[in-house]
């Protein structure tokens, strides 16, 4: 929830109208994604680092 709260004030500081409901589905769905991006990669990194053991 943070997030979301965050990504709205960096886009109303950016001016971006959130009285469109497609802009704050745009950036729920932009979070979303970076957290499964960060999740891969922390899958890889976890997986490189048990491999280096």
């Amino acid at each position: 929830m943070q997030l979301l709260v965050a990504a709205s004030a960096a886009a109303h500081d950016a001016g971006i109208p959130l009285d469109d409901p497609m802009n704050l589905f745009i950036i729920a769905s932009s979070l979303v994604t970076a957290l499964a991006f960060v999740g891969i990669v922390g899958a890889f990194v976890l997986t490189a680092l048990g491999r280096a053991d």
